[in-house]
């Protein structure tokens, strides 16, 4: 999940750092959606950048059919496909983006801990079975060997 947010991120910064290319977007339909009682009219059509218009997805509502300047996107993938609407939606961009970030920043060093710890206890159960020395870990894997074999130790 951190890995889609990661470009919309990137696209709240550059947009409040005004480091984006102003982009000619053109309104074809509205898209209207509500979470929690909370309704907001999206506007779905076209970006022009350059040579080739791609689909895209402003999260207000401007007049269809006639083009519209926009700040454009820096990552074009996963949520960063949606175009900020303003301030606040880059702001709260950043900010889920940097939550979710931490959450599986989190998430992996608990799993690195866990792992480690585990090998850590595996090791010290082994030593403590074994007597604790090198050398009578060595003469018990010797002792298994020969067991396992059949033949004699030198």
């Amino acid at each position: 999940m951190a890995v889609l947010v990661t470009p919309a991120m990137v696209n709240g910064v550059a947009y409040v750092t005004k480091a984006v290319p102003v982009e000619t977007f053109i309104g074809q339909s509205y898209d209207r959606s509500c979470h929690k009682g909370i309704c907001q009219t999206n506007t779905d059509g076209i970006l022009v950048n350059g040579a080739t218009p791609t689909k895209a997805s402003l999260r207000r509502q401007v007049p269809l059919g006639r083009p519209v300047q926009v700040l454009g996107r820096v990552w074009s993938w996963g949520m960063g496909n949606t175009l900020i609407g303003g301030t606040w939606d880059a702001i709260g961009f950043i900010l889920l983006g940097l939550f979710l970030d931490a959450v599986a920043l989190l998430a992996v060093g608990v799993f690195t801990w866990a792992f480690f710890d585990d090998i850590a206890i595996s090791r010290r159960r082994r030593e403590h079975l074994v007597g604790g020395s090198v050398l009578s870990r060595r003469l018990s894997l010797t002792a298994m060997w020969c067991a396992a074999t059949g033949l004699r130790p030198l």
